[in-house]
């Protein structure tokens, strides 16, 4: 299991911009996704917007391109025995963008 410390952060702070950080309930590792570029971001919204499987392979794609931690090698390990791995993550890339996953509150 890879560890994620300050100074990794830090550079993908610095390689990305803004992170965001979580890990599986079973094994601890964690994960560190960025935002979607723009290209990525519509890419997925145009997949989204047809629904049905589209919707979970925009999802899918968001969280290969945006896991940044840990390596690609190690991600792809953990992803064969857990595949909904790009999924969460995808969830967490697009909340960065903006897209909220919770509900508003009137006021």
């Amino acid at each position: 299991m890879n560890d994620l410390t300050e100074a990794i952060i830090a550079d993908l702070k610095h390689k990305h911009g803004e992170l965001a950080a979580f890990s599986l309930d079973r094994g601890g590792q964690k994960f560190v996704v960025r935002g979607p570029t723009e290209v990525e971001f519509q890419r997925a919204i145009d997949k989204i917007g047809e629904g049905g499987r589209r919707k979970t392979d925009a999802m899918f794609e968001i969280g290969q391109a945006c896991l940044v931690f840990p390596d690609a090698a190690e991600v792809q390990r953990i992803a064969s025995a857990k595949p909904g791995l790009y999924l969460t993550a995808g969830n967490e890339a697009m909340q960065i963008a903006g897209v909220v996953d919770t509900y508003s509150e009137k006021l």
